[in-house]
């Protein structure tokens, strides 16, 4: 086993250069993961990505800004069903870039406080590109450019676990 601690935005480019690859890969930064989140799928053949929402907490105080800066979503108020279209667009995006490096990403779990996500669980597994694509076609829907929604089977938002 090998335990990487530090800034995941020096440390993941690297390993990236280094060709590395790991199955478990928990990404909990202060502030956003979303740069990172993206990287460590390059990390990544088979196995789980667990990563936290620093910044959602700004939605308690209807800082969509915050939000809107780093993520590619667009939500209108806060409230449990815009939270969970919140979620389906970040899930929708992330299988989205899935298809562009060839790897199915399902979501497991959520665990939340209050109304608000804090951790996502993924499986990853890199696969065939026809594979990756039919996983995407199945389960996001993209009704304009640049807004992908997952519309899955969609358990695991339903069952969020809050601490």
């Amino acid at each position: 086993m090998e335990i990487k601690h530090g800034d995941v935005n020096v440390i993941l480019p690297t390993l990236i250069a280094e060709s590395r690859k790991y199955d478990f890969i928990d990404l909990d930064s202060y502030g956003s993961c979303w740069k990172s989140l993206i990287y460590s799928l390059e990390c990544i053949d088979l196995g789980y990505i667990v990563f936290t929402f620093g910044e959602i907490t700004s939605l308690g105080f209807r800082r969509f800004d915050s939000i809107f800066k780093r993520y590619p979503i667009q939500i209108k108020d806060i409230g449990k069903s815009q939270i969970e279209n919140l979620i389906k667009q970040l899930i929708g995006y992330l299988v989205y870039e899935g298809l562009r490096r060839d790897i199915i990403i399902k979501p497991l779990a959520i665990i939340g406080h209050g109304i608000q996500p804090r951790r996502i669980y993924l499986s990853v597994k890199r696969d065939k590109y026809s594979s990756v694509k039919n996983h995407f076609e199945e389960n996001v829907q993209y009704p304009s450019e640049g807004l992908f929604f997952w519309k899955g089977q969609d358990d695991f938002i339903h069952n969020i676990k809050f601490s």
